[in-house]
């Protein structure tokens, strides 16, 4: 009788006969048709650790405290619950998995029905795939996986990441770079390791992904369609359909097409070397559209030469143009200098910053808390608050004891030690003791001590070539002389004085001829021999820099032009003034601009409210709020009707107008009215023009070389050259 059991459904059967699970008090057992017992109620479960419920042969799992065992219709334990797992394989063989005693990994092997070992403990995972087993081994501290059949003879080697079962005969393998190729059951090599990734489209196909663009291939991996498209689907009708990239086509400034690549994005980062984009993945391509680095989910940033900054998840790597990883991206700054990274973390181990040579290679043995170029192949490193220095191998060759560590020269260091400066060459022996004045590296052989004793520039080690009486300070090929109270002059490189230290300020050399200095409220000019041409002149309250040989200056309130010896050749007559350009200056007077000559002849009225240079015999000028352009002889000759005028250092000009753009040659000639968005100056006699949304290509002679038809164009400086993008479209794809 079943009196206090309830039936579990469904139903078990085996050889015609039927079997139930019964259960009481949350625990179970096996009756027959009849309702007889066969295997009593006192089993946590009943069946297989995959939720199946079933008899194989006349055995089945039986589960007590969280562990499997094998019981037949017998009521005979063929084995005690030792097993984690228990699993059908096939009629005769069941997938067992059990903790080792020794440290307490999971192992999987085979066993029979009769409870006996047929495949040893010794893989970490197995998984039924027809009648063969996916079989997963340790190799040191990884993963591999392959394909073997129950008696542990080996089909598809085990060395790969992962197998993916694509159909009875072929599987998907990844290998150590993540490449994916088709592998027979038997082990045959269908293709090369050229795949990124591979699904089911439906039951039909097989999507193959390569380098970020999609394929199809049926069930017996015959290739139906070449990766090329952005997406492939099936739609309402069971037709397939693809869609394509962004076809960018590479012109040049006639708009002969020379190359054509379809990603979603183009960028050209180098000489014949762009950045491609699919998705949210980026890769390097060359001219030829060959994938350098692989597509990876990075942003890819600036490239030198043979390496290329990278960023993923806010953290900077350095990747190789072969698309090997050279520093994983964990820092949060990467600086590169010649042949050597400078990287920066900010926690654990990687806390600091540390030296990488260009092939990845972690040169110094810590992190040191702050790390600076000092010259050749050297690097400033602080620990401890103190500063040291380390070579180019990354050995601390200066231990980390100095306030500072400034520079490096033809084998010595700049130091700061206990508050006084001096000179350490590379055996760590002084060449300049320190002292408590202030001391620079000069070149190979001559260093500068300055102090408020005076300064002195020497040959090392110690012989005299000139000394000072104030502070110097090198400037170019000069020196600047600098007293306590802040007067300054200038020394030529051989010491002598160009200057005397009395000025309260000295402009940079004018026109390769002249100084104008100032002490208080007067001004002398002074050519770079050091004769004083017009000494502490007491009529100018403000000067100009010089042009043309004309200095500006501001004589009781009213701007005029003198020359080098300060005699007046423009008079003091205007309420401000510009600096010549092309023969010409302009003029302020009675609030309004224009423009005179170098013998004072007004050349354009003062009638405007801002004037430009001239440029090329043409000025910009504003009249009641809107520009137009001049000649010298104050000919209008482009009429006063736009918002602003920019000039193009190549030629020409971009004009506005209510937000929009327009171009106007060098002749003043209105060439395109605005009616752009957007222009963009290439600095190649060419201009990028945006008209509702849409792109194209003109010179600065008004020709329109590519029409604004496309989605987008970006140039490329290194060639020269156009990338012209055109929007995707889907298609029907016929096999």
């Amino acid at each position: 009788m079943l009196m206090g059991l309830s039936i579990q459904s469904p139903a078990i059967l085996l050889s015609g006969s039927e079997y139930t699970i019964v259960e009481r008090e949350h625990k179970k057992g096996l009756v027959d048709k009849h309702g007889e017992i066969v295997i009593p109620v006192e089993y946590d479960d009943l069946g297989w650790s995959d939720q199946r419920q079933q008899l194989l042969g006349n055995v089945i799992g039986y589960k007590r405290n969280g562990l499997w065992g094998l019981i037949n219709l017998k009521n005979e334990r063929l084995s005690i619950p030792t097993y984690t797992d228990l699993i059908p394989f096939n009629d005769g063989l069941i997938i067992g998995a059990k903790k080792r005693l020794y440290n307490k990994e999971i192992v999987y092997g085979l066993i029979n029905t009769r409870g006996k070992i047929q495949l040893e403990f010794n893989y970490y995972h197995l998984k039924k795939s027809g009648d063969r087993l996916l079989a997963t081994v340790r190799v040191f501290n990884d993963f591999k996986t392959g394909l073997i059949d129950e008696k542990a003879e080996i089909y598809i080697s085990l060395d790969y990441r992962w197998i993916k079962p694509l159909s009875s005969d072929v599987y998907a393998v990844a290998n150590n770079e993540k490449k994916i190729a088709l592998v027979t059951k038997m082990g045959d090599y269908i293709s090369g390791f050229e795949m990124d990734s591979v699904q089911v489209l439906d039951g039909r196909y097989e999507l193959v992904y390569q380098d970020g663009k999609t394929g199809v291939f049926d069930k017996s991996t015959n290739m139906l369609i070449q990766p090329g498209y952005k997406y492939i689907e099936v739609d309402e009708q069971g037709s397939v359909r693809g869609l394509r990239f962004r076809e960018w086509m590479v012109t040049d400034s006639a708009n002969h097409i020379i190359n054509a690549f379809q990603y979603d994005r183009v960028e050209p980062v180098g000489n014949a070397l762009y950045k491609v984009s699919i998705g949210g993945a980026e890769a390097l391509i060359d001219e030829s559209d060959k994938n350098l680095t692989g597509f990876k989910k990075i942003e890819i940033g600036r490239v030198f030469d043979d390496i290329a900054l990278f960023c993923k998840d806010h953290h900077y790597g350095i990747l190789s143009l072969t698309g090997k990883i050279l520093v994983d991206p964990l820092y949060d700054t990467i600086l590169v200098r010649d042949d050597f990274f400078l990287v920066k973390g900010s926690t654990g181990r990687l806390g600091g910053w540390m030296l990488f040579d260009r092939n990845g290679k972690q040169l110094t043995s810590k992190a040191y808390q702050d790390m600076k170029p000092i010259g050749g192949r050297f690097f400033g490193v602080r620990s401890g608050g103190y500063w040291g220095a380390i070579n180019g191998l990354g050995n601390e060759i200066l231990i980390c004891k100095f306030d500072q560590v400034d520079k490096y020269l033809n084998g010595r260091f700049k130091v700061n030690l206990l508050g006084e400066d001096g000179i350490i060459n590379l055996d760590e022996g002084w060449d300049v003791m320190p002292m408590k004045k202030e001391i620079e590296l000069l070149d190979c052989i001559r260093y500068l001590v300055r102090s408020r004793y005076g300064s002195y520039v020497a040959y090392y080690p110690k012989t005299l070539i000139f000394s000072a009486e104030y502070f110097l300070y090198p400037q170019n090929e000069l020196y600047l002389e600098k007293t306590e109270d802040g007067k300054i002059g200038l020394l030529d490189a051989k010491g002598i004085r160009i200057i005397r230290p009395i000025y309260d300020e000295i402009s940079p050399l004018q026109e390769d001829s002249l100084y104008i200095t100032r002490e208080g409220v007067n001004y002398s000019f002074i050519t770079k021999h050091g004769k004083v041409l017009d000494r502490l002149d007491r009529r100018y309250q403000e000067v100009h820099g010089m042009s043309d040989y004309f200095i500006g200056v501001k004589i009781e309130g009213y701007w005029g032009f003198v020359d080098i010896k300060g005699n007046l050749r423009i008079a003091n007559r205007y309420n401000n003034i510009g600096p010549f350009h092309e023969g010409m200056a302009p003029v302020k007077l009675r609030g309004k601009w224009g423009f005179i000559d170098k013998l004072e002849f007004i050349k354009v009225q003062p009638l405007y409210d801002t004037v430009y240079a001239f440029q090329k015999g043409l000025a910009r000028v504003k009249y009641k709020g809107q520009f137009g352009m001049v000649t010298k002889r104050g000919k209008v000759v482009l009429d006063y009707e736009y918002d602003d005028i920019h000039y193009l250092e190549t030629g020409g000009y971009i004009s506005e107008k209510n937000g929009k753009k327009g171009l106007i040659n060098l002749a003043g000639k209105a060439l395109i009215w605005p009616k752009f968005e957007k222009v963009v100056n290439l600095n190649n006699r060419h201009v990028i023009v945006v008209r509702n949304g849409r792109y194209g290509l003109m010179s600065v002679d008004g020709l329109s070389p590519i029409p604004t038809l496309y989605d987008e164009i970006v140039y490329d400086p290194w060639k020269n050259q156009y990338l012209v993008a055109r929007p995707p479209e889907w298609e029907t794809l016929s096999f």
